[in-house]
């Protein structure tokens, strides 16, 4: 293990097993609530006996979170995930599977967001909440109180009975003897982000997590040409974005073969989040996309999510449930006009917009 102090960063280098498995713990300059963990893992060798193994990552700490985590769900609303628990298919009925492993059965998807929180009484204040920011998909798991785990690795050894192998040309058409992971990569750079956080008893906390998986996940990009390029068609007539409200991104700014525009915005924070960035938001699109900009609109429609039928024409499916009063439709937002472009985003919500413009 060895030491690094910089101006900008301060870092452990940890070297678990040389050549193999290596881990570097980061603070940045300015940053004093958040530790960046690096992992360089693999290749992984099977050894003698060709058995699978999976690298993990596990964070013990003294939370008295029981036996509850929370994962994201496909970067959006935070799941509540319990150890060794199932639930039934009906009313007085058995659980729809058991586990009979503890690690698989434990394990869940976690797409940008893992944590842990104490579960003490309502008068304990303040909790404590750790919370994991992933670079990328990966499984994770809270085998005991207090305990969060993330894989970072995996070599298996026999996977073709789950469909997870192919053909080797190779090999004559035969089909692998391991999974695709063997084949598609012996070694990956990983980075975590880890911070630990008051939580108040209504749940809510000062956390800035949805905003760091955003900056974990989708860096800025810096391209550079040894000569001039040639700007695409069109490309000057893009916007330059104003300031947006700091729990609303731009999901989405895309030209169409059409000319029109798909503009998506998303609420970054769920119900409850954050005391202050878990409410409904007001964009004014006027202000975002400039006035130059905005006074070449003719039309403006609100759509589905995928931005291929009409908000107003979009037929959801509604089940009666026994016992329960069948609720009406919501109601649709009031239009979009040229002379009215505000927008109010509710939390974990996506506003998606076909914009058309004036022949020039």
């Amino acid at each position: 293990m060895s030491v690094v102090r910089g101006p900008v960063v301060s870092e452990v280098r940890h070297v678990i097993a040389a050549g193999t498995i290596e881990q570097v713990f980061r603070v940045y300059a300015g940053s004093v609530d958040t530790l960046e963990v690096a992992y360089r893992v693999g290749p992984i060798d099977r050894g003698a006996v060709p058995i699978g193994h999976e690298v993990i990552s596990r964070f013990d700490t003294d939370l008295k979170s029981g036996d509850t985590w929370a994962s994201d769900s496909n970067g959006l609303e935070l799941q509540y995930r319990r150890r060794n628990f199932r639930h039934p298919l009906g009313p007085n009925q058995t659980n729809y599977a058991t586990c009979s492993d503890p690690v698989s059965c434990n394990y869940f998807s976690v797409n940008t967001i893992a944590s842990i929180q104490d579960q003490r009484s309502a008068t304990a204040s303040p909790r404590r909440r750790l919370t994991v920011l992933t670079d990328r998909s990966e499984g994770g798991s809270s085998m005991a109180t207090g305990s969060l785990e993330l894989m970072l690795h995996r070599r298996l050894a026999h996977g073709c009975r789950w469909g997870m192998c192919e053909p080797n040309a190779d090999a004559g058409g035969k089909m692998e003897a391991a999974g695709i992971n063997d084949v598609l990569g012996a070694e990956v750079i990983i980075r975590h982000w880890l911070s630990v956080d008051a939580v108040a008893l209504d749940g809510s906390s000062p956390s800035l997590a949805r905003l760091r998986a955003r900056q974990l996940n989708y860096p800025p990009s810096a391209l550079f040409s040894a000569a001039a390029v040639a700007a695409p068609a069109g490309l000057a007539a893009l916007p330059s974005a104003g300031a947006l409200p700091q729990n609303v991104e731009l999901t989405t700014f895309q030209s169409l073969p059409s000319g029109d525009v798909v503009l998506r915005l998303t609420n970054m924070y769920g119900a409850g989040e954050h005391a202050q960035l878990s409410m409904p938001t007001v964009v004014d699109l006027c202000a975002l996309l400039g006035k130059t900009f905005c006074a070449r609109i003719s039309h403006i429609s609100e759509m589905n999510l995928a931005a291929s039928v009409l908000l107003q024409d979009l037929q959801r499916l509604r089940w009666k449930v026994a016992g329960e009063a069948e609720a009406p439709p919501a109601p649709l937002p009031a239009p979009l006009t040229p002379a009215s472009m505000l927008v109010t985003v509710k939390p974990a919500d996506t506003r998606t917009y076909k914009i058309s413009f004036k022949a020039v």
